[in-house]
Protein backbone atom coordinates (compact mmCIF):
# COMPACT_ATOMS: atom_id res chain seq x y z
CA UNK A 1 0.00 0.00 0.00
CA UNK A 2 1.24 3.49 -0.72
CA UNK A 3 0.11 7.03 -0.01
CA UNK A 4 1.31 9.34 -2.73
CA UNK A 5 1.39 12.92 -3.97
CA UNK A 6 1.91 13.73 -7.62
CA UNK A 7 1.44 16.75 -9.84
CA UNK A 8 -0.24 14.48 -12.42
CA UNK A 9 -2.88 11.75 -12.64
CA UNK A 10 -1.23 10.33 -15.76
CA UNK A 11 0.58 7.13 -14.82
CA UNK A 12 1.03 5.82 -18.36
CA UNK A 13 4.06 3.56 -18.29
CA UNK A 14 3.68 2.66 -14.62
CA UNK A 15 3.62 -1.06 -13.99
CA UNK A 16 0.19 -1.93 -12.53
CA UNK A 17 1.31 -5.16 -10.86
CA UNK A 18 4.61 -3.80 -9.48
CA UNK A 19 5.93 -0.66 -7.90
CA UNK A 20 2.52 0.15 -6.36
CA UNK A 21 1.20 1.00 -9.83
CA UNK A 22 2.99 4.35 -9.56
CA UNK A 23 6.41 3.73 -11.05
CA UNK A 24 8.13 1.77 -13.79
CA UNK A 25 11.53 0.11 -13.67
CA UNK A 26 13.24 3.46 -14.31
CA UNK A 27 11.90 6.77 -13.02
CA UNK A 28 8.48 8.41 -12.97
CA UNK A 29 7.72 12.10 -13.02
CA UNK A 30 7.39 14.06 -9.78
CA UNK A 31 5.87 11.47 -7.46
CA UNK A 32 6.37 11.20 -3.70
CA UNK A 33 5.14 7.98 -2.11
CA UNK A 34 5.08 6.57 1.41
CA UNK A 35 5.00 2.79 1.09
CA UNK A 36 3.85 0.23 3.64
CA UNK A 37 5.60 -2.75 2.11
CA UNK A 38 5.11 -6.41 3.02
CA UNK A 39 7.40 -7.94 0.42
CA UNK A 40 11.14 -7.75 -0.08
CA UNK A 41 11.98 -6.90 -3.68
CA UNK A 42 15.69 -7.14 -4.34
CA UNK A 43 15.51 -5.07 -7.53
CA UNK A 44 14.40 -1.99 -5.56
CA UNK A 45 16.73 -2.68 -2.60
CA UNK A 46 13.99 -3.26 -0.02
CA UNK A 47 15.44 -3.72 3.47
CA UNK A 48 13.01 -6.50 4.45
CA UNK A 49 9.42 -7.72 4.00
CA UNK A 50 7.97 -5.44 6.69
CA UNK A 51 9.00 -1.82 6.21
CA UNK A 52 7.93 1.74 5.59
CA UNK A 53 9.70 3.45 2.70
CA UNK A 54 9.85 6.94 1.24
CA UNK A 55 9.99 6.88 -2.57
CA UNK A 56 10.81 9.92 -4.68
CA UNK A 57 10.20 9.54 -8.43
CA UNK A 58 11.05 5.81 -8.38
CA UNK A 59 10.41 2.63 -6.44
CA UNK A 60 13.83 2.55 -4.77
CA UNK A 61 13.27 4.14 -1.37
CA UNK A 62 15.39 7.14 -0.44
CA UNK A 63 14.72 6.24 3.19
CA UNK A 64 13.23 3.13 4.79
CA UNK A 65 12.79 1.67 8.26
CA UNK A 66 11.38 -1.43 9.84
CA UNK A 67 7.66 -1.00 10.64
CA UNK A 68 7.55 -0.01 14.30
CA UNK A 69 6.19 2.55 16.74
CA UNK A 70 7.35 4.11 19.99
CA UNK A 71 5.40 3.02 23.07
CA UNK A 72 5.25 5.65 25.81
CA UNK A 73 3.96 2.98 28.19
CA UNK A 74 6.92 0.65 27.61
CA UNK A 75 9.44 3.41 26.91
CA UNK A 76 10.81 1.74 23.78
CA UNK A 77 10.30 1.13 20.09
CA UNK A 78 8.07 -1.88 19.29
CA UNK A 79 8.12 -3.69 15.96
CA UNK A 80 4.76 -4.23 14.29
CA UNK A 81 3.85 -6.72 11.56
CA UNK A 82 2.10 -4.93 8.69
CA UNK A 83 0.61 -8.19 7.39
CA UNK A 84 -0.90 -9.14 10.79
CA UNK A 85 -4.40 -7.98 9.90
CA UNK A 86 -4.48 -5.77 12.99
CA UNK A 87 -5.66 -2.19 12.34
CA UNK A 88 -2.99 0.49 12.43
CA UNK A 89 -3.07 4.25 12.21
CA UNK A 90 -0.66 6.02 9.87
CA UNK A 91 0.14 9.73 9.97
CA UNK A 92 1.88 11.34 7.02
CA UNK A 93 2.86 14.97 7.62
CA UNK A 94 4.46 16.82 4.74
CA UNK A 95 5.46 20.46 4.83
CA UNK A 96 8.01 22.03 2.50
CA UNK A 97 10.98 19.67 2.52
CA UNK A 98 10.05 17.88 5.76
CA UNK A 99 8.23 14.54 5.69
CA UNK A 100 7.27 12.70 8.86
CA UNK A 101 5.61 9.27 8.92
CA UNK A 102 4.29 7.74 12.15
CA UNK A 103 2.61 4.39 12.81
CA UNK A 104 0.71 3.09 15.80
CA UNK A 105 -1.74 0.32 16.61
CA UNK A 106 -5.30 1.58 16.21
CA UNK A 107 -7.13 1.43 19.51
CA UNK A 108 -10.75 1.96 20.35
CA UNK A 109 -10.39 5.08 22.51
CA UNK A 110 -13.97 4.89 23.80
CA UNK A 111 -13.52 1.51 25.42
CA UNK A 112 -9.76 1.58 26.00
CA UNK A 113 -9.31 -1.74 24.21
CA UNK A 114 -7.81 -2.64 20.84
CA UNK A 115 -10.39 -2.99 18.08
Amino acid sequence: MAFFVSHSTDFVGAEPSRYFGLFNANESASTLAVELDISKALDVLDINDNHVGIDVNRAVSVQSANASYYSDKEGRKIDMKLVSGQPIQVWVDYEGTTLNVSLSPLKNHLMGKPL
